[in-house]
């Protein structure tokens, strides 16, 4: 280390400490100003490590130099702090000026605490909070001392960010200020419970400002959902709070999936884990959780059956196959009341896979459930979900009915556009794909899926019904030429833009006016005068009985179709 020569020559030992600070303050503010200020006592070390006015100066001027450094939030993320390695290495970079002086991270510290919020800036949201690290309570000492330094100033932010870091002996310095009041809104102590701040808490639930039951055990509620076990179990030793006050305790433990929270309520005893229609179980069933269904189900406060068997209905309806299996083992269970919903609304919300197909298979084992409830509405559920292999299994089982409600079933699948469910519903006798008011067959037509006709059209039923052209002529004896028409294309039946209808529609107009329309050509009219003169000839009115006149065309359209087309060339 240097020492001040003993000369009488001008030199920089001699210059006032004025100038001194005036070559200093352009030295950039990173780790190595320690290392400056200690090359010499004399000259550097009164200035840069125990000068509070000096490192404020230095700081306002590296500030103003710094680009974009409009706030206390964005100069410490883009000063000089950031680009040294020495730093940033050991910290992260919004805490990289714990590495400098004390005046200088005590000048810092002032900045955030007396700042308004930088709501634009993405590194005050970013840090959310200050740590000061092993020096915290030393710079709150020494600020507290300062006349001009309010410690509640930013609605007590400092004690906001003790609390929030467990800083316990920085928190206590606080307390113990006749300025600062933990209490009005307890902002801070919510912050130590919601961070799990254990000493902290410790220390405000001795304060008498503090009333930890504040905004009905907010802090509890907040503890559930976002502390450790620990924090809750301190809260709950406290005699002044009553956790029976608040219904959604468990709810809300469950919800964090944290089975050693909801065994501490369930082992302090005072909350009800049935409040609020027995959600806990619900949600620990929704959500899988098999370890916490089972330590809920030991209470026998809690009751499986509310709302309609919620917890098995959901669980079911997820396909998860674990809690479903804990539940059904409950001898309070009953999984074929309220008319089987939960059968009837099994798998409703996953996809198809051999957890659900499983769920669907165990609950079919049990003797309590009737796959036909509601005409069999299980069928339906399931086809309209897309579980194919789930209708087979209900279909091996036998007791669900998969033409109930006029084939329902059928048409669902064709709705979906589903070929193989299709298919694995024709494969059942029971099915009927010509039955109802409007059968599966007529559905698929008007569908028009070329892929779901076929299917149905393949089916042994509707190739025998439609040999003979029997379907065709059914369709139209009944007006629905919709079907009739979509059928002659399916079958091949139209050449050359004709079909068994327009040509009986243009032999009724020639027998109604007795001429064609100009736009038909001589060698087309004398085929459609062939055709006529051939119904004549079997004795048919076409004023009158127009159905036997379509069904001598359609039998004879082999060669009426063969003349037709060579007219046409």
């Amino acid at each position: 280390m240097m020492d001040a020569p003993s000369t009488s020559l001008v030199t920089i030992y001699s210059l006032p400490t004025e100038i001194r600070e005036e070559i200093l303050i352009h030295l950039p503010i990173d780790s190595r100003l320690k290392q400056v200020a200690l090359v010499s006592k004399a000259l550097f070390t009164q200035s840069l490590l125990f000068s509070p006015e000096f490192a404020r100066k230095h700081l306002a001027l590296d500030k103003a130099r710094t680009p974009k450094a409009d706030c206390i939030w964005s100069y410490l993320s883009l000063s000089n702090m950031i680009k040294d390695n020495t730093l940033v290495s050991e910290l992260s970079p919004n805490q990289s000026w714990l590495k400098l002086p004390f005046f200088y991270k005590l000048n810092i510290l002032r900045c955030q605490l007396e700042s308004k919020n930088c709501a634009n800036h993405t590194v005050l949201r970013r840090i959310g909070r200050s740590s000061c690290g092993s020096d915290s309570s030393t710079l709150l000492s020494t600020l507290i001392k300062d006349a001009s330094f309010d410690p509640t100033c930013r609605s007590n932010r400092a004690l906001l960010w003790t609390c929030m870091n467990d800083d316990v002996n920085s928190v206590r310095i606080l307390l113990a200020d006749p300025r600062v009041d933990p209490g009005g809104n307890h902002k801070a102590f919510l912050a130590a419970c919601a961070n799990s701040s254990v000493n902290t808490i410790k220390l405000m639930l001795t304060d008498p400002r503090i009333d930890p039951t504040f905004e009905s055990n907010g802090a509890l509620s907040l503890a559930c959902r976002t502390a450790t076990v620990e924090t809750v179990q301190l809260l709950l030793e406290d005699s002044r709070i009553d956790p029976t006050i608040n219904t959604n305790l468990f709810r809300i433990a469950v919800e964090q999936r944290d089975g050693c929270l909801v065994d501490l309520l369930l082992r302090d005893g005072r909350c009800d884990p049935a409040k609020q229609n027995n959600q806990a179980l619900l949600v620990a069933s929704q959500t899988n959780n098999e370890v916490v269904v089972s330590m809920l189900l030991k209470d026998p406060r809690v009751d499986p059956m509310d709302g309609e068997c919620a917890a098995l209905r959901e669980a079911a309806r997820n396909g998860l196959l674990e809690v479903v299996q804990i539940l059904l083992a409950d001898p309070r269970v009953d999984p074929g009341s309220f008319d089987n919903i939960v059968l009837r609304n099994a798998l409703e919300l996953i996809d198809e896979d051999l957890a659900g197909y499983t769920v669907l298979k165990l609950l079919l084992q049990d003797s309590r459930v009737d796959p036909t409830s509601r005409n069999s509405e299980v069928v339906r559920n399931m086809v309209r979900g897309g579980h194919l292999k789930s209708v087979a299994l209900l279909l091996k089982d036998g007791r669900a009915d998969p033409s109930a409600m006029e084939n329902a079933a059928l048409k669902l699948a064709i709705d979906g556009i589903d070929v193989e469910m299709l298919r694995v519903l024709l494969s059942d006798d029971r099915v009927d794909p010509l039955g109802g008011q409007v059968s599966a067959v007529e559905t698929a037509l008007t569908s028009g899926n070329v892929e779901m006709i076929q299917a149905i059209m393949a089916d042994r039923r509707v190739m025998n019904r439609s040999r003979g052209y029997s379907l065709i002529l059914e369709y139209y004896e009944a007006g629905k030429l919709d079907l009739v028409t979509r059928l002659i294309k399916f079958h091949g039946i139209e050449i050359v833009g004709w079909n068994p209808i327009s040509l009986l529609d243009y032999c009724v107009s020639f027998e109604t006016s007795g001429s064609f329309p100009n736009r038909i050509e001589e060698p087309v009219a004398n085929v459609i005068e062939e055709g006529l003169n051939m119904l004549k000839s079997w004795n048919v009115d076409l004023l009158k009985d127009r159905s036997k006149a379509f069904r001598l065309l359609l039998i004879n359209w082999k060669s009426i179709a063969t003349r037709l087309e060579n007219a046409h060339q």
